[in-house]
């Protein structure tokens, strides 16, 4: 057992010769380390923060209602309401 990367959640080692089917094992800090023993580069690639999503979801949402009332007959002046 090893803990997967930035968090503390352990699960088997991904390089371990047992897999049941249908099962997904992510590398785990044990797996990084074998490789990194027999010569490979391991860096850690940075996942996008939480906010950065947020923000985008943001954005899109903006977007769309922008969008939205640029279509003819969509706000009420162009019903003849006011």
């Amino acid at each position: 057992m090893s803990r997967l990367p930035g968090t503390a959640t352990f699960q088997e080692a991904a390089m371990d010769p047992d897999i049941s089917n249908g099962q997904r094992k992510f590398f785990t800090d044990l797996d990084f380390a074998g490789l990194s023993d027999v010569g490979w580069q391991v860096t850690a690639v940075p996942e996008p923060a939480e906010t950065t999503f947020a923000v985008g979801i943001l954005v899109g949402m903006a977007y769309g209602a922008w969008r939205w009332r640029g279509r003819p007959g969509m706000h009420s002046q162009s019903r003849g309401r006011s």
